[in-house]
Parts: C-alpha cells; sequence; structure tokens
C-alpha cells in the first residue's frame, strides 16, 4: 500500500512532478515600473478565466472543463487537471489597478501591473562607498 501511495502515480503524481498542488504554475517578476505576472493555464479558454486586481493583490481563478467525456473499456490515467482553480498573490509593490493589463495566447495568461507612482518613488538605487 506504501508504495502504491509513495509510487508514480501515487501521492507525488496527484500533487505534480514538484510535490505542489499550486495550480496554475505562476512567474511573477518585479521590474522598476511595473510587475509582471505569467500563469500557464493550458487547455482553458479565455472566457473561463477571471482576473481580480487591488493596489496589492491579484487573484487569477476559473475553471479547466473537461474536454470530451471517458466512455468504453480500457485503462486510462488522468494526470491532466481540471475543475476549478483559485491562486491569489500579495504583490511586492504596490500596483495602480486602473491601468493593469491582461492578455492571454497560447494558453499563457500574462498581466502587466504598472506600480504606483507611491512605490516607484520608494525604490531607490544608493552609492556604496568604499573603505
Amino acid at each position: 500500500m506504501m508504495e502504491d501511495f509513495f509510487g508514480p502515480l501515487g501521492w507525488r503524481g496527484r500533487l505534480g512532478p514538484w510535490g505542489s498542488a499550486a495550480w496554475p504554475r505562476v512567474d511573477l517578476e518585479e521590474k522598476d515600473d511595473e510587475i509582471r505576472i505569467r500563469a500557464e493555464l493550458p487547455g482553458v479558454d479565455k472566457d473561463d478565466i477571471d482576473v481580480m486586481v487591488n493596489e496589492d493583490s491579484v487573484m487569477i481563478r476559473g475553471e479547466k472543463k473537461e474536454e470530451e467525456e471517458k466512455k468504453g473499456k480500457g485503462a486510462y490515467v488522468l494526470e491532466c487537471y481540471q475543475g476549478f482553480f483559485e491562486r491569489r498573490f500579495f504583490l511586492p509593490s504596490e500596483v495602480e489597478p486602473d491601468r493593469a493589463e491582461a492578455t492571454f495566447k497560447n494558453g499563457v495568461l500574462s498581466l502587466k501591473l504598472p506600480k504606483s507612482p507611491a512605490a516607484r518613488e520608494r525604490v531607490k538605487k544608493i552609492a556604496i562607498r568604499g573603505e
């Protein structure tokens, strides 16, 4: 039983190859003037995704619908995620929600979140002195 639980299709298989149930996978990058987020959403229709942005957080939620009903005899493995998903991120800097942009292409959701003027002013490069 333990081999079934920890085996290739057991516990780790259910949580993904990295041992995490977080889906969709996301990259979050902070630039000087904006925050960029990329979320991989293969098999999800653009109309089934909602993005909510406020000054300090982003929520991505939606549904990946089953493409076809599985009928008939035979063995099959269901590892691809289906169903509702939701990810929430607290942002490293304050952003301007009214200027946020979202695009969806080839199963990838891209968000550009311009930083607020106050957040841009707080980041200062300082000189490093020698001894």
